[in-house]
């Protein structure tokens, strides 16, 4: 951790007086941590694909390829699929 200064402590004293900065801290606090549950919970999701498409017969080294084009196109269908939802919701009505 840096040393800090007694200029440096006075100012954090101050901002740690200041409602809307305590606020704002911790919600980057509580994002950070929600950033690295997704991050985890990505990897494992990469790891059960790779494992899943191998054991379908794709050879490890030609998993990444195929797999992002099917992550864009899963990716895709969702979004007209929602878009078809959202048209429907948002037409002209009788």
């Amino acid at each position: 951790m840096t040393a800090t200064t007694p200029s440096d402590e006075v100012m954090l004293a101050y901002l740690a007086g200041e409602d809307d900065v305590r606020a704002a801290a911790t919600r980057i606090w509580d994002a950070s941590g929600q950033l690295l549950d997704a991050q985890r919970h990505l990897e494992a999701a990469t790891d059960a694909y790779t494992r899943a498409v191998t054991d379908a017969g794709i050879p490890a080294e030609h998993v990444e390829r195929p797999g992002a084009a099917l992550i864009l196109r899963l990716k895709r269908r969702r979004l007209l699929d929602e878009t078809d939802d959202t048209s429907h919701e948002t037409g002209p009505s009788a």
